[in-house]
C-alpha cells in the first residue's frame, strides 16, 4: 500500500501537475519550479528536494523518505489499533472522545497563547 500510493503520487505529479504548471507558464509566466526544484509539489520535496544536487538522486531519496513515513504512520496505526483492541467498545469510544476534547483543549490554549510559561522554556 505504501509504494502504491507513492506510484501514485508520481502519477499525479508528472500526468496533472508538471503538465498544469507547465500550460501556465507558457500562458501566464507563471514558474514550474519552486526555488529551482522541478518537482517540488510537496512540503518535503521542497525541503530536501535539493540536497545531493543530482535531480534524479534527490527525486529517488525522497521517495525513500516519503515511503518510510508512509510505513511508519501504518506500523503506529496498527500499534493502536491493537492497544485499543485490549479495552471493551464502550472503554474504546471513551478513550477516543477523551482525546479528542484533550486535543481541541490543548489547540485552544496553543492559539490562545494562555499555556504557562514553564512549558516553553528549556532546562
Amino acid at each position: 500500500m505504501v509504494i502504491l500510493s507513492e506510484v501514485i503520487s508520481f502519477v499525479y505529479l508528472y500526468g496533472v501537475y508538471m503538465p498544469l504548471k507547465v500550460h501556465q507558464q507558457f500562458f501566464n509566466g507563471v514558474r514550474v519550479d519552486v526555488n529551482g526544484n522541478d518537482v517540488a509539489s510537496s512540503l518535503l520535496a521542497m525541503l530536501y528536494g535539493k540536497f545531493t544536487g543530482n535531480a534524479v538522486l534527490d527525486l529517488i531519496l525522497t521517495s525513500l523518505v516519503v515511503i518510510v513515513g508512509f510505513a511508519m504512520l501504518t506500523a503506529l496505526g496498527m500499534m493502536i489499533g491493537s492497544i485499543m483492541s485490549l479495552f471493551s467498545k464502550r472503554n474504546q469510544w471513551l478513550i477516543l472522545a477523551a482525546i479528542g476534547i484533550i486535543a481541541i483543549f490543548l489547540i485552544i490554549m496553543l492559539g490562545s497563547g494562555n499555556l504557562p510559561a514553564c512549558i516553553w522554556q528549556a532546562s
